[in-house]
């Protein structure tokens, strides 16, 4: 795809000096940035109070650089399962793909971006055709202490392509069974008509053996109103969680965005 530095250059808008010269001086172009995770609209909170979620955000230059590379990333075709931070997807989308499905695996990748390390993104460039030389700028441009940053734009699209790999053996472990998977960044789930829960081992099998960490708290295997990417699936139709809906009353956005999951208001409880 791209074969050499000056290539690169041109197409990020910028010199092979000024990528030299950030890539020499990284430490200055991130900064520690620390926010309350949220769900549902409201903080998450534990026995200890408030979570909070540590970013590393990237500076401009490097941040114009990295929207330039997010842009360039996203000409490569993505697999169908994919959902989270892709254009024309979304989680309604990704959920709507398990409706009228009866069991359903859910596994929560714990500290997605963090976990994910410089040599499985050098090694996601090569296998997208960039010469040695450039995947190894590329990282040194997307990485950050040898991992990828939560809060850069280019870590969206890079973890999806990293994860790539993976779910190509996901794939290959449910060819011969009904079962319909999407992920939607650290959030994967896999549901069918049929009971899978013997293959559950091995998917997870799979995932550990990708690199990723499991978060232990948020694997589950149900049969009855299972939420998939912030929604339950039930009577083949999706529903808002209830803390939701009753923000709906308060906040106009939220009421649209109930409107749009099933192209129509919510009147009846779960």
């Amino acid at each position: 795809m791209v074969n050499t530095i000056s290539h690169l250059a041109y197409l990020l808008h910028s010199s092979a000096g000024e990528l030299d010269h950030i890539i020499k001086n990284i430490d200055r172009y991130y900064y520690y940035l620390k926010q309350p995770k949220t769900k549902y609209g409201e903080p998450q909170k534990d026995n200890k109070g408030i979570r909070y979620r540590e970013l590393e955000p990237s500076r401009y230059p490097l941040k114009r650089i990295q929207k330039r590379i997010n842009f360039l990333l996203q000409q490569i075709e993505l697999p169908d399962y994919a959902f989270g931070s892709v254009k024309g997807a979304n989680n309604i989308l990704n959920a709507r793909e398990h409706l009228e499905n009866k069991y359903f695996f859910s596994v929560d990748l714990k500290n997605f971006f963090p976990n994910i390390t410089r040599h499985q993104v050098f090694r996601m460039f090569r296998q997208n055709e960039f010469s040695p030389t450039v995947s190894r700028t590329l990282t040194q441009l997307t990485t950050y202490r040898g991992l990828l940053p939560q809060g850069a734009p280019t870590s969206p699209i890079i973890s999806n392509l990293v994860f790539v790999e993976t779910g190509k053996r996901l794939l290959e472990a449910i060819k011969d069974h009904p079962i319909i998977f999407t992920s939607f960044l650290d959030d994967l789930t896999f549901s069918s008509k049929e009971d899978f829960k013997q293959l559950t081992p091995e998917l997870l099998k799979i995932i550990k053996g990708g690199g990723y960490y499991l978060h232990h708290k948020k694997i589950h295997y149900k049969t009855s109103r299972p939420e998939v990417t912030g929604l339950i699936v039930y009577k083949n139709r999706l529903w808002a969680i209830e803390r939701m809906k009753k923000r709906a009353s308060e906040n106009v956005y939220v009421a649209n965005y109930l409107k749009s999951i099933n192209e129509q208001p919510f009147e009846v409880s779960i």
